[in-house]
């Protein structure tokens, strides 16, 4: 059986990132066994070979990753690789303007501090509405506008290695059209795919929760970062893949299990994954980190299968 050029692709990159595998010679790759252990394990895609030197172990590349990953059928293996995608094929491709050319608007205050009208509705809707302390906030760097385009609005900055490289305005007064106010791509050359909130979490945290919004985010704490969205770029899952983070737990809204799931299947083969089921038209700021927690303890890790069989039974 010869395999064509994606499917060799796949399978090469699934034994090098999962079992280690090394470029040998003529096509053949290297690596610990996964049966017996011993670096005798010899992998050829293009020969439709992978066979073990030391314990004699003879088989496929197609079938010894279907042993290797528990699958049962031809079909759940061609998903898995279909799906799979090692992280060499996620780099970005972006070009992002220098950081230090990003400012906040000039009306800009701290949420702490002021004592106008303006500053205690700002208050107000981040404590009341929202439920959270304005003295953390503060310290994470969030405030409000009272004057110009954003008057109005909470500022949320984005912050990478300590540095500011972008803001989102979420409106506390209706002064305009929708919800929010951002700065456009053509101001700092910064688009919605290329921005994840609270990234700096990606490189220090061992276990991290994925939410859409950045209330959410700030809900669970410093551990948890916000995609914006209920899809995830190419972009930001090449920045999660490539962190040193191993468990990451997905929680999007409930409204957003078929992408939870399409997203779970991207990370499984890489990092420790849970999905949480939220409550119907209820995100992770309506219930709370108490309550989010103990969705979370009553979640099982899920393998590769566990997301195919959610996934049949979603559609």
């Amino acid at each position: 059986m010869e395999l064509n050029n994606t499917i060799k692709r796949k399978v090469t990159q699934y034994f090098i990132q999962k079992w280690g595998a090394e470029e040998y010679r003529n096509g053949w790759y290297k690596a610990n066994c996964p049966f017996c252990g011993k670096h005798k394990f010899g992998i050829n895609p293009s020969r439709h070979k992978a066979n073990c030197f030391s314990c004699g172990n003879k088989n496929t590349p197609l079938n010894a990753i279907m042993e290797l990953e528990g699958f049962e059928t031809k079909p759940q293996l061609y998903s898995f690789l279909k799906a799979f995608e090692g992280v060499d094929f996620l780099e970005p491709q972006v070009e992002v303007r220098e950081w230090s050319k990003v400012t906040l608007p000039p009306s800009f205050r701290l949420l702490s501090f002021g004592k106008s009208k303006m500053s205690n509705l700002a208050r107000k809707y981040m404590s009341e509405k929202r439920g959270f302390n304005i003295d953390k906030l503060t310290s994470k760097g969030i405030g409000y506008c009272t004057k110009g385009d954003y008057m109005g609005c909470i500022i949320f900055p984005f912050y990478q290695k300590g540095q500011l490289i972008y803001f989102i305005g979420r409106r506390f007064i209706q002064l305009g059209e929708g919800k929010f106010k951002n700065p456009s791509v053509e101001d700092y050359g910064l688009g919605k795919s290329l921005l994840t909130y609270n990234v700096d979490a990606l490189a220090i945290y061992s276990k991290i929760y994925l939410v859409e919004s950045i209330p959410n985010s700030l809900t669970m704490g410093d551990n948890a970062i916000a995609i914006m969205g209920k899809t995830i770029s190419n972009y930001q899952l090449s920045m999660v893949l490539r962190s040193p983070l191993s468990h990451i737990v997905i929680a999007l809204d409930d409204d957003a299990l078929n992408e939870a799931i399409k997203l779970g299947l991207k990370l499984v083969s890489y990092k420790k994954v849970k999905l949480l089921n939220l409550p119907i038209s209820k995100d992770i700021n309506d219930i709370g980190k108490k309550a989010t927690l103990k969705l979370e303890k009553g979640s099982d890790w899920l393998t590769y299968n566990d997301l195919l069989r959610m996934k049949h039974n979603v559609s």
